[in-house]
């Protein structure tokens, strides 16, 4: 036995004199000291992406983890809201809560990866609020409910942004990209994009010399407008038709998706895009029993929107110094130009009560006619446009103001009168918001600032086949006014 392993061991070693130290190697055994063992990467900077990103060896990947958090309290007058189809006081200015306070966090997490294929890119934001007064009021109809004064704390959990990124293709909850205008302002604005994001699917291609083109397919339901439903003595939509049954529904399907599609130029001084986008809105009105009835052949309305954004640098006044304007028009997709900042102020979400008066939902659809019974009979599209410009100033390094201008106009369908029953066709009309504020944020450095904001909004509201109770009364409340001051403390790290 000996001699055999003998033999073994000269053989091996004349077939193999170069392998026989990595094969030994391979079963554990030590190297030979003239080859010093080769060091596995350890955790430390990926400059790559940038001085924040961390390398981890085991998952070779480049990971940063952030976030912020976020103390804002504000105050708003209270207002008399009144009643479209009793021409009355719904609620009282002195039973409205005027102060709020929020509290938000968010956790930030972008992880890269190299492929063959480019940067595989995962980001992942989560933002947790609890809020208190009139930044947790929300309404349950088309007018401001009834409140208590004090309101309850809410927390809830957002998710902001959750995609995956490679070679220019993008799927998941991201920013829209309709809206380019950046949230600098604390309170109400016109044509801000979606702080929560919207799910889609996009890719971005890269003509050269700062060309480039998106197009991206982002679900109907993330934006306002979209869910027209009636019940049991319920109103619809907008409208304040009555329904005196409870055999009536119709119901707008969010089943479809936006389609957009933008072309910008990035140039030193700043960037011009123009944006378009297309939809259907599908409605059914038929007659119930106990349950929807699926049935019914539903008619599809073709929607689009158009718009226009830029930003032009001026470092030639201070450094830092910009101004952004957008603008855009749609027929029949609302949450594009009256987005989640805007909206507020119509549907009092998060906001409370915008300036009083007729405060109104905006939809995508809404009934033009009904039969005696309340019975849709015919709908219509609604259509808007905007306008918005902001500039942004340092008055130091440490020291900054924004200040914004928006106009914003809805225009409904028109609703034709039965002149059958108290109230039937009785409907919102064109209504326009003016949004203007500015703020002060001093920042000590760049991961921690306070701010100060005072917003200013006017609302002008009309009434389609008003209620004989609302004539009487004087048709109040199609006219408002308010003031907001906001106070924030943030930081981001």
């Amino acid at each position: 036995m000996k001699e055999l392993a003998t033999k073994f061991r000269k053989y091996a070693l004349l077939a193999a004199p170069l392998t026989i130290i990595p094969a030994v190697a391979a079963f554990g055994a030590e190297p030979s000291s003239n080859q010093p063992p080769a060091k596995a990467p350890e955790v430390g900077s990926c400059d790559r992406y940038g001085p924040d990103f961390i390398y981890i060896p085991r998952a070779q990947t480049c990971i940063h983890v952030g976030g912020m958090v976020l103390v804002q309290g504000q105050y708003n007058p209270g207002h008399d809201i009144y009643n479209v189809a009793t021409g009355k006081v719904t609620q009282l200015a002195g039973a409205q809560d005027t102060e709020g306070t929020e509290v938000r966090a968010r956790l930030d997490i972008d992880s890269r990866t190299e492929s063959p294929w480019g940067t595989l890119q995962s980001v992942l934001w989560l933002r947790a609020n609890n809020m208190e007064g009139l930044r947790n009021e929300a309404a349950s109809t088309q007018f401001a409910p009834s409140i208590n004064p004090g309101g309850n704390s809410l927390t809830s959990v957002v998710m902001e942004r959750a995609y995956v990124k490679l070679a220019g293709l993008s799927a998941g909850v991201d920013a829209d990209k309709f809206g380019t205008m950046p949230a600098y302002m604390f309170g109400p604005a016109i044509g801000v994009g979606f702080p929560n994001g919207v799910k889609q699917v996009a890719y971005r291609y890269d003509f050269g010399a700062g060309f480039s083109s998106t197009v991206a397919l982002e679900s109907k339901s993330d934006f306002a407008g979209n869910t027209v439903t009636a019940g049991d003595g319920a109103t619809l939509g907008p409208s304040v038709v009555p329904y005196a049954t409870s055999v009536q529904y119709a119901n707008q399907w969010n089943s479809s998706a936006v389609l957009i599609g933008t072309l910008r130029n990035d140039a030193d001084w700043g960037f011009v895009q123009g944006i378009v986008a297309f939809a259907e809105n599908t409605i059914n009105a038929t007659t119930l029993t106990s349950v929807y009835n699926p049935l019914a052949t539903p008619t599809g309305y073709p929607a689009w929107a158009a718009g226009f954004s830029a930003r032009y640098l001026m470092p030639f006044i201070a450094p830092g110094d910009e101004f952004r304007f957008q603008s855009a028009f749609t027929q029949g997709i609302i949450g594009l130009v009256a987005s989640t900042g805007s909206t507020n102020d119509y549907t009092d979400f998060f906001m409370s009560r915008g300036v009083g008066g007729i405060i109104t939902v905006p939809q995508n659809m809404i009934p033009t006619a009904v039969t005696a019974t309340g019975a849709v009979t015919s709908v219509g599209q609604s259509s808007a446009y905007n306008v918005v410009g902001m500039y942004t100033h340092y008055w130091s390094p440490e020291w900054r103001s924004n200040a914004d201008v928006g106009y914003m106009q809805i225009s409904m369908p028109k609703a034709y009168s039965t002149g059958v029953g108290a109230g039937l066709n009785t409907q919102a009309g064109n209504a326009s918001l003016l949004v203007t504020g500015v703020n002060l944020i001093w920042s000590p450095n760049k991961m921690w600032e306070i701010g100060v904001e005072l917003d200013y909004l006017h609302l002008t509201q009309s009434i389609q086949n008003p209620d004989a109770a609302f004539v009487a009364a004087g048709m109040p409340g199609l006219k408002g006014d308010a003031l907001s001051g906001i106070v924030r403390l943030d930081r981001v790290f």
